[in-house]
């Protein structure tokens, strides 16, 4: 509830008071789903950021694991070890898009000039 008071004067007669009561119920509740809309946006931000930064770990392994498979292939033992760094490399990049799709990156990391659908 808030309630608002304010004094009235009138002309020659007796100042009076006049106070309205406000329901704030749907107002309070309307504020806090807005506040944990914004939270839950956030968080996906922040996932969706540290999913990309992953993403960009597992590149630069991938690509070192490919040469190193290539470089190794005189040496079976070897080249099975880069083979199974590149099949977990590969298998991380998938749930790793699985988290980017649910939570895009922050739109400060789309391109200049780039236009973002609403979901």
């Amino acid at each position: 509830m808030r309630l608002h008071i304010r004094c009235i004067s009138g002309s020659g007669a007796a100042d009076s008071i006049e106070g309205i009561v406000e329901d704030v119920t749907e107002v309070r509740a309307l504020e806090r789903q807005l506040q944990q809309a914004q939270k839950f946006e956030t968080i996906g931000q922040l996932a969706g950021g540290i999913a990309h930064d992953f993403n960009n770990v597992l590149g630069a392994v991938l690509g070192w694991a490919e040469i190193g498979y290539d470089q190794s292939r005189e040496h079976p033992q070897i080249a099975e070890y880069f083979a199974h760094i590149r099949q977990q490399t590969e298998r991380c990049g998938r749930a790793d898009a699985g988290i980017a799709h649910v939570c895009p990156p922050p739109a400060s990391a789309a391109a200049p000039g780039a236009i973002e659908p609403d979901c």
